[in-house]
């Protein structure tokens, strides 16, 4: 083996990532068998509805997951928060993003495991089209606006008339993310920030804001679930105006499927009602049984146990030791900054998982359907049980998030010339092949062997996502 192959080798074993136009292909070669969501990490008597759900439509798990976490999270609300110490407060709010290509089952996961809180949705439509049928535009202005999962609604209205409106919380549902990305500060100059607003709703804190005209808002607890799907090609985008580099972005969760495919459901299968039953009788327990009338009421309590808490800790240190022994400066706090979301992300996950385990077992064992506000404690325990299956999906959630931003990064940096070489590279193209098509025959062998070299040691990463054999 030439010293210039040996390098070549060299260099490909130590990098990972790919340029746009390898987008897709390289996130298929990462998610492949490595990272799948753990799917057993929801209670047992909703495995039936996630199977059929997964064979059946042909749903990737990361989406069934995903859309499971997300759907509990907005039933519950503000009515529970998770506690570390007995004093503070973790609301369990999700920002998500399901990647992968037109008619991967994005939608319609979101379809049919977000169906009973669009029933809900449903009925708040037509309470409100009945009462205010006979109003004039005036007498409209003061009556609330029950909702529960918003699509088109400008920032200051959701401000002003949905949030007030709504203690418990919304889910903001968006075909494309971009439109919620797009859509930060696009009336900044007139209403201030969206995105403060955003970052409020993120954390559950309270929101204030004073606009002319002597007017105050104050929302005591901001709580909005956010999702979208976004094509693989389009991912860079979520990076822009370093994003990336604030953490902003990630505070969102990538779901990714295993193979980057067009699904292929069973047609004319309908999922047994019975399946369908179950889980939409939890979402109403957790929903209408955990009433939150005022954002001033307090919220029932998920107490980190302390076996849960050295469990997690054990888990951050392990995480913090990888981390710190990157070289990289700006990708070492890259690192940092997804594990800071994705460790907030396990608590969240472990109060989810518990408040949905009590609904579960509620909706098996109690014949009362009227009692579940009572059965829901006010303190529940997050037991170390609960907290390994949380951070199972952290896991899953972290290896997504480096997964997209190693794709993305690499993409965003080389020049165009670098990508093409990187790409008839990875195409198992030749020395002279490569000077032909990017020269035209202008360079030696030679000549062409010192430029690929130093190409793959000044942008490792645009070389590194396919292998090939020399």
């Amino acid at each position: 083996m030439s010293t210039f192959q040996k390098f070549i080798d060299d260099s490909r074993s130590s990098v990972s990532t790919a340029s746009t136009a390898d987008m897709r292909a390289e996130l298929n070669k990462r998610e492949s068998h490595l990272n799948v969501f753990p799917l057993e990490i929801f209670h047992p008597n909703i495995k039936p509805f996630i199977q059929e759900l997964h064979t059946k439509y042909d749903i990737p798990r990361s989406y069934i997951g995903l859309s499971l976490l997300l759907a509990y999270s907005t039933a519950i609300g503000t009515a529970y928060a998770v506690s570390r110490n007995g004093t503070d407060r973790m609301c369990l709010s999700i920002w998500a993003a399901m990647v992968g290509n037109s008619s991967s089952g994005k939608s319609y996961c979101l379809d049919q495991i977000l169906n009973p809180l669009n029933a809900i949705q449903a009925g708040f439509d037509r309470d409100w089209e009945s009462t205010t049928v006979n109003l004039t535009d005036e007498k409209r202005q003061r009556i609330e606006m029950k909702s529960l999962i918003c699509r088109d609604v400008f920032i200051p209205t959701l401000i002003r008339v949905v949030m007030p409106s709504n203690p418990k919380g919304i889910l903001k549902e968006h075909d494309e993310i971009m439109e919620f990305i797009n859509g930060l500060n696009g009336l900044s100059k007139k209403e201030s920030t969206d995105e403060q607003f955003w970052l409020s709703g993120w954390n559950g804190r309270k929101y204030s804001a004073i606009r002319s005209g002597n007017v105050k808002v104050a929302i005591e607890r901001v709580f909005a679930n956010i999702i979208g799907g976004i094509q693989p090609e389009l991912l860079w985008k979520l990076f822009k105006n370093d994003r990336g580099v604030s953490g902003f972005i990630f505070r969102m969760l990538f779901a990714c499927p295993e193979v980057y495919k067009v699904c292929e459901p069973v047609h004319g299968y309908d999922i047994p009602q019975e399946f369908k039953q179950i889980h939409a009788d939890v979402l109403n327990k957790l929903y209408f049984e955990l009433p939150v009338e005022t954002g001033h009421q307090e919220a029932k309590v998920c107490q980190v146990t302390q076996e849960a808490t050295l469990l997690i800790s054990a888990w951050e240190k392990v995480k913090i030791k990888k981390i710190n022994a990157i070289a990289d400066i700006k990708e070492m706090n890259i690192h940092a900054g997804i594990m800071g979301k994705i460790k907030e992300y396990a608590y969240r996950f472990a109060g989810i998982l518990a408040i949905s385990d009590k609904a579960f077992d509620l909706t098996s064992t109690s014949d009362n359907p009227f009692s579940a506000n009572s059965y829901f404690p006010n303190n529940l325990p997050i037991t170390k049980d609960i907290m390994e299956r949380a951070l199972k999906a952290a896991d899953y959630f972290y290896k997504t998030a480096v997964d997209i931003y190693e794709a993305v990064d690499s993409s965003i940096t080389a020049p165009s010339e670098i990508l093409y070489m990187a790409n008839l590279f990875k195409a198992n193209k030749c020395l002279m092949q490569m000077n032909d098509l990017i020269y035209q025959g202008k360079k030696s062998k030679s000549t062409m062997s010192r430029i690929l070299k130093k190409a793959i040691k000044e942008y490792p990463k645009a070389f590194g996502a396919v292998q090939r054999e020399l």
